[in-house]
Protein backbone atom coordinates (compact mmCIF):
# COMPACT_ATOMS: atom_id res chain seq x y z
CA UNK A 1 0.00 0.00 0.00
CA UNK A 2 1.34 3.38 -0.95
CA UNK A 3 1.95 6.16 1.54
CA UNK A 4 -0.64 8.35 -0.19
CA UNK A 5 -3.30 5.70 0.39
CA UNK A 6 -2.28 5.39 4.05
CA UNK A 7 -2.55 9.17 4.54
CA UNK A 8 -6.01 9.22 2.96
CA UNK A 9 -7.04 6.30 5.20
CA UNK A 10 -5.82 8.16 8.32
CA UNK A 11 -7.71 11.31 7.31
CA UNK A 12 -10.95 9.35 6.94
CA UNK A 13 -10.43 7.73 10.37
CA UNK A 14 -9.75 11.13 11.97
CA UNK A 15 -12.85 12.69 10.36
CA UNK A 16 -14.96 9.74 11.49
CA UNK A 17 -13.57 10.07 15.03
CA UNK A 18 -14.38 13.80 15.09
CA UNK A 19 -17.94 13.12 13.89
CA UNK A 20 -18.52 10.40 16.51
CA UNK A 21 -17.02 12.59 19.26
CA UNK A 22 -19.25 15.51 18.23
CA UNK A 23 -22.38 13.33 18.26
CA UNK A 24 -21.54 12.00 21.74
CA UNK A 25 -20.90 15.55 22.97
CA UNK A 26 -24.24 16.84 21.60
CA UNK A 27 -26.12 13.86 23.04
CA UNK A 28 -24.49 14.36 26.46
CA UNK A 29 -25.31 18.08 26.48
CA UNK A 30 -28.97 17.40 25.62
CA UNK A 31 -29.21 14.66 28.26
CA UNK A 32 -27.82 16.97 30.96
CA UNK A 33 -30.13 19.80 29.87
CA UNK A 34 -33.18 17.51 30.03
CA UNK A 35 -32.09 16.21 33.44
CA UNK A 36 -31.83 19.79 34.80
CA UNK A 37 -35.27 20.72 33.46
CA UNK A 38 -36.84 17.62 35.04
CA UNK A 39 -35.03 18.36 38.30
CA UNK A 40 -36.48 21.90 38.31
CA UNK A 41 -39.96 20.51 37.66
CA UNK A 42 -39.58 18.13 40.59
CA UNK A 43 -38.51 20.97 42.91
CA UNK A 44 -41.50 23.11 41.85
CA UNK A 45 -44.01 20.26 42.23
CA UNK A 46 -42.50 19.30 45.59
CA UNK A 47 -42.81 22.89 46.87
CA UNK A 48 -46.38 23.21 45.61
CA UNK A 49 -47.49 19.87 47.10
CA UNK A 50 -45.77 20.22 50.46
CA UNK A 51 -46.69 23.86 51.00
CA UNK A 52 -50.35 23.19 50.12
CA UNK A 53 -50.40 20.22 52.46
CA UNK A 54 -48.86 22.18 55.35
CA UNK A 55 -51.24 25.13 54.89
CA UNK A 56 -54.30 22.87 54.79
CA UNK A 57 -53.25 20.88 57.85
CA UNK A 58 -52.14 23.79 60.04
CA UNK A 59 -54.83 26.34 59.18
CA UNK A 60 -57.46 24.70 61.42
CA UNK A 61 -55.11 24.27 64.38
CA UNK A 62 -55.07 27.45 66.44
CA UNK A 63 -51.56 28.57 67.48
CA UNK A 64 -49.75 25.53 66.07
CA UNK A 65 -46.52 26.44 64.34
CA UNK A 66 -44.43 24.83 61.60
CA UNK A 67 -41.05 26.02 60.31
CA UNK A 68 -40.06 24.88 56.84
CA UNK A 69 -37.25 25.28 54.37
CA UNK A 70 -38.00 24.63 50.70
CA UNK A 71 -35.67 24.23 47.74
CA UNK A 72 -36.85 25.93 44.58
CA UNK A 73 -35.56 25.99 40.99
CA UNK A 74 -32.97 28.62 40.14
CA UNK A 75 -35.36 30.28 37.66
CA UNK A 76 -37.31 31.83 40.56
CA UNK A 77 -36.16 34.91 42.49
CA UNK A 78 -38.99 35.46 45.01
CA UNK A 79 -42.21 33.99 46.32
CA UNK A 80 -45.26 36.19 46.95
CA UNK A 81 -48.45 35.55 48.91
CA UNK A 82 -51.90 37.09 48.57
CA UNK A 83 -53.75 37.62 51.85
CA UNK A 84 -57.01 35.79 52.64
CA UNK A 85 -58.89 39.01 51.95
CA UNK A 86 -57.69 38.82 48.33
CA UNK A 87 -55.54 41.91 48.78
CA UNK A 88 -51.90 41.86 47.74
CA UNK A 89 -49.93 44.33 49.83
CA UNK A 90 -46.87 44.34 47.62
CA UNK A 91 -45.55 46.56 44.89
CA UNK A 92 -44.89 43.81 42.36
CA UNK A 93 -46.98 44.83 39.33
CA UNK A 94 -47.04 41.30 37.90
CA UNK A 95 -48.49 39.84 41.09
CA UNK A 96 -50.91 42.79 41.50
CA UNK A 97 -52.34 42.14 38.04
CA UNK A 98 -52.45 38.37 38.42
CA UNK A 99 -53.93 38.48 41.92
CA UNK A 100 -56.77 40.71 40.80
CA UNK A 101 -57.65 38.36 37.93
CA UNK A 102 -57.23 34.93 39.59
CA UNK A 103 -58.01 33.09 42.76
CA UNK A 104 -54.41 31.91 43.15
CA UNK A 105 -52.68 33.09 46.30
CA UNK A 106 -49.06 31.89 45.92
CA UNK A 107 -46.87 33.35 43.17
CA UNK A 108 -43.33 32.34 42.27
CA UNK A 109 -41.64 35.22 40.44
CA UNK A 110 -39.11 34.26 37.77
CA UNK A 111 -35.95 36.18 36.89
CA UNK A 112 -37.57 36.72 33.48
CA UNK A 113 -41.04 35.93 32.22
CA UNK A 114 -44.39 35.61 33.95
CA UNK A 115 -44.97 34.12 37.39
CA UNK A 116 -46.02 30.58 38.25
CA UNK A 117 -49.00 30.57 40.59
CA UNK A 118 -51.23 28.18 42.47
CA UNK A 119 -53.96 28.16 45.11
CA UNK A 120 -53.53 26.91 48.65
CA UNK A 121 -55.91 27.22 51.58
CA UNK A 122 -56.64 30.60 53.19
CA UNK A 123 -53.53 32.61 54.11
CA UNK A 124 -52.66 35.67 56.14
CA UNK A 125 -49.40 37.26 55.05
CA UNK A 126 -48.08 37.93 58.53
CA UNK A 127 -44.73 39.71 58.76
CA UNK A 128 -43.80 39.38 55.10
CA UNK A 129 -43.03 42.88 53.84
CA UNK A 130 -44.92 43.66 50.64
CA UNK A 131 -46.29 40.10 50.57
CA UNK A 132 -43.06 38.74 49.02
CA UNK A 133 -39.86 37.17 50.24
CA UNK A 134 -36.63 36.55 48.34
CA UNK A 135 -35.42 33.10 47.41
CA UNK A 136 -31.80 32.95 48.57
CA UNK A 137 -29.47 30.36 47.03
CA UNK A 138 -32.46 28.39 45.76
CA UNK A 139 -34.05 28.18 49.22
CA UNK A 140 -36.86 29.91 51.06
CA UNK A 141 -37.52 29.60 54.79
CA UNK A 142 -41.11 30.05 55.91
CA UNK A 143 -43.05 29.74 59.13
CA UNK A 144 -46.74 28.82 59.22
CA UNK A 145 -48.91 29.53 62.25
CA UNK A 146 -52.42 28.14 62.53
CA UNK A 147 -55.09 30.82 63.05
CA UNK A 148 -58.11 28.51 63.24
CA UNK A 149 -59.59 29.73 59.96
CA UNK A 150 -56.38 30.26 57.96
CA UNK A 151 -52.62 29.87 58.13
CA UNK A 152 -50.37 32.87 58.78
CA UNK A 153 -47.26 32.68 56.63
CA UNK A 154 -44.16 34.61 57.64
CA UNK A 155 -40.42 34.58 57.19
CA UNK A 156 -38.55 32.16 59.42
Amino acid sequence: MSSKAQIAGHIIVYILAIVVFSLVLVYGYNAIKDFREKSDQVLYINFKTEFTSYVNSISTSKDSEKKMEFSLPSQFREVCFVDKSGVFSGTNAIVNDAASQQSDNVFLIKHSGGPESFKVGPLYTGSITNGCTDIVNGKVKLKLIGEGDAARVSIW
